[in-house]
Formats: C-alpha cells, sequence, structure tokens
C-alpha cells in the first residue's frame, strides 16, 4: 500500500468523510493532536496520515504504545539514556531523539504513569529532555500525535491524567467514531480485506454468501475496523471454496443474531433496555464508566439501572 495516507481509508460514511477533512486540515499546520475512539477504530493510521500530509513527511514516524510497556522501560524507550561509556553502551537513543524533525505517536496516552506525564510535559514546555543518567538537557524538535480510548476529562477529575498535559496534548482533538455508528462502511472495509487477504494468501475467493454479508452488517464490533480484519482474516483462511460462507463467522455473530430476534420480539421495554446494558457492559469488557458514555446516560444512572436488572 506504501505510505499510509488520507486516500487509504476506506468508507463511504459521512461521518469518516468530515472527520478525514479534519485531519487534512490539520495536518498542514504543527499542533499537538488528540485522536480520540474506541480501540480498533484506525488511529494509528489516522496518526500516520496526518505525519505523511504534513511538513515532517520526509523525517521519521515513529510510535510507541504506553498501555503495553512498563513505565521504567517506556522512559528508556521515549527518551533513551546514558551509562558510562566505558561498559561499551555510552548514549543510547529514544525515540524523541530517533524521530527529531519528524513525529511520535503516543498510543494509548492515558496509561502514562504520572512521573513519565511530567517528563514529557517538560518536553513541550522546553523542547528538551534530559536522559536517564545524565546531566545535560538533549534538545528535540517532534510533532506529537497523542491517542486514547480513554476519557481523559475524567481521568483528570480521579487524579490519573494532568490537566496542564492534556491542554497541551490537545490542542486540536479529532473523534473517529466507531464501526457500529457508521454501518454503511462495514461492506467496503470487508471487501478491501478479501482482496487482501485473497492476495496475501494466493487464494481466489469470487464472492460473498448474502446470509454472511447480512450478519457483518448487524454485528456490533466491540473490537471495531480491527475485529471485522480478523473476522475476514479467519474466514478465508476456514474457507475451502471460493465463496465465503456464514459457516466460517465466529459464533458471536450468531449470538447477536440471537439476542437481535429476541429484542425484536414480544420481549418488554425493560426486558430490550436490559439485553441491550448487557451486550455494551461485554463489549466494554465490564468498564462501566465508558459503557454509560456509549449509552449516553450518567454513571449514576447506569448503576441504577444496573441494580434494577440485578446486574453485577
Amino acid at each position: 500500500m506504501g505510505k499510509k495516507v488520507f486516500e487509504n481509508i476506506i468508507s463511504e460514511s459521512k461521518e469518516i468523510k468530515e472527520t478525514i477533512e479534519i485531519a487534512r486540515k490539520v495536518a498542514l499546520s504543527d499542533v499537538p493532536v488528540l485522536l480520540l475512539g474506541e480501540t480498533g477504530v484506525g488511529k494509528k493510521l489516522f496518526a500516520n496520515s496526518i505525519h505523511n500530509e504534513s511538513i515532517r513527511r520526509e523525517s521519521l514516524f515513529v510510535s510507541i504504545n504506553c498501555s503495553v510497556i512498563d513505565s521504567n522501560l517506556l522512559e528508556s524507550e521515549m527518551f533513551g539514556y546514558k551509562t558510562d561509556t566505558r561498559s561499551g553502551s555510552g548514549n543510547v537513543k529514544g525515540m524523541f531523539e530517533e524521530a527529531n524533525s519528524g513525529t511520535v505517536f503516543l498510543d494509548e496516552i492515558g496509561e502514562m504513569d504520572s512521573s513519565l506525564q511530567a517528563k514529557l510535559l517538560g518536553v513541550f514546555e522546553t523542547k528538551t529532555f534530559i536522559k536517564t543518567g545524565d546531566l545535560l538537557p538533549t534538545k528535540t524538535d517532534v510533532r506529537i500525535i497523542s491517542a486514547t480510548d480513554r476519557n481523559l476529562e475524567q481521568e483528570i477529575e480521579i487524579n490519573k491524567f494532568r490537566r496542564d498535559l492534556y491542554y497541551r496534548i490537545g490542542v486540536v482533538k479529532i473523534e473517529i467514531p466507531p464501526l457500529r455508528s457508521r454501518r454503511e462502511d462495514i461492506e467496503p472495509l470487508a471487501r478491501f480485506f478479501i482482496r487482501d487477504f485473497s492476495i496475501k494468501m494466493k487464494r481466489n475467493i469470487e464472492d460473498i454468501e448474502k446470509d454472511f454479508l447480512d450478519k457483518l452488517k448487524r454485528y456490533s464490533y466491540p473490537g471495531n475496523v480491527r475485529e471485522l480484519r480478523n473476522v475476514i482474516e479467519r474466514a478465508i483462511i476456514l474457507t475451502d471454496g471460493d465463496i465465503l460462507r456464514v459457516s466460517s463467522l465466529p459464533k458471536e455473530f450468531f449470538k447477536e443474531a440471537t439476542i437481535a430476534a429476541r429484542e425484536n420480539s414480544s420481549s418488554t421495554l425493560d426486558e430490550i433496555e436490559k439485553h441491550h446494558i448487557l451486550k455494551i457492559l461485554q463489549q466494554t469488557k465490564g468498564n462501566k464508566t465508558r459503557t454509560a458514555e456509549i449509552l449516553g446516560i450518567g454513571l449514576t444512572t447506569l448503576y441504577r439501572k444496573l441494580q434494577s436488572y440485578s446486574i453485577e
């Protein structure tokens, strides 16, 4: 596919097209950007595209996931470290030094601990940082793009994220909508992934069974575009012929169909609401704050409903 640019983002939905237009305008500036959205919506693809259409496009784009590395190791990865040159290690560059004049992408920044948040704030304020084991500051000239699936304003209220850093990283905030809110994108994305994996796996997939496509369109995708991609890859692996059939879909697609059928029958409004809350809780892996956000209700209201429906 080559360099990731906005033309690579497959979409027919108004929501994503509007989001792309905002991101294109932001790419022409050099301000810090905060990408918001659930896991799997394509935040890194947007970050890459912003970099590749910016004035820094000829320099490095370096990314790191703040949630998968121990905080001490994360600090070394970000800022590097200096050791006694007699040991042979000497000066080890971190991503802020490697990406000088380019872009640093901090994915899942909401997972960063408070001491590292303070050090990152210093980069914004002085364009310098001090490596572990060093006494002198190192200069850096990078654009910082951050991303999170957390509500950072709520994290600020419970003292898990610095308010001053929040305003630094989010000069422009761009929210990427989840796949379930733009269902017109499901089919074109699925067909793209089918072509892509068919080439990679040297398969000749010629068509999609109607029931297969119908179930794709009705599923809620808690894992968003990444989950759809994985589903298509799995289906191609399991399919013997040249048509993708419904039998190659994971069991989750059939569970949701059963729940949908129940909700469309003679269920009461309370039963429908209970099933819907349970479904969103499953998608968020029990995260009640995120569940309340998706449902569009306050956290107190959610707790009251959970109690009334005897949901633990």
